[in-house]
């Protein structure tokens, strides 16, 4: 990746949709009238679960961007190997 454009990312905006959620919950209260569980359309849950999966892949990718090395061809790093010789 080219570190001048390492915050370029193609989910830009797919990331200012993750938190347009229009969830609406029903909750279970018990008898002191807490919040207990909370309830939701089969709809609902499976947009709520590809938002999250959406943002554990944001969170890979900066990761990966954080930790990004250099790479170098295989042709190269086996002719080294074999100078010094460890090949």
């Amino acid at each position: 990746m080219n570190r001048c454009c390492k915050r370029n990312y193609t989910y830009g905006a797919r990331l200012e949709n993750i938190f347009m959620l229009n969830i609406k919950p029903k909750y279970l209260v018990n008898n002191n009238g807490r919040k207990t569980a909370v309830v939701l359309s089969m709809k609902e849950y499976r947009l709520l679960i590809e938002h999250l999966e959406d943002l554990e892949d944001i969170l890979e990718m900066d990761a990966a961007v954080k930790t990004e090395t250099l790479s170098r061809p295989y042709q190269e790093i086996r002719a080294e190997l074999k100078k010094e010789g460890k090949l």
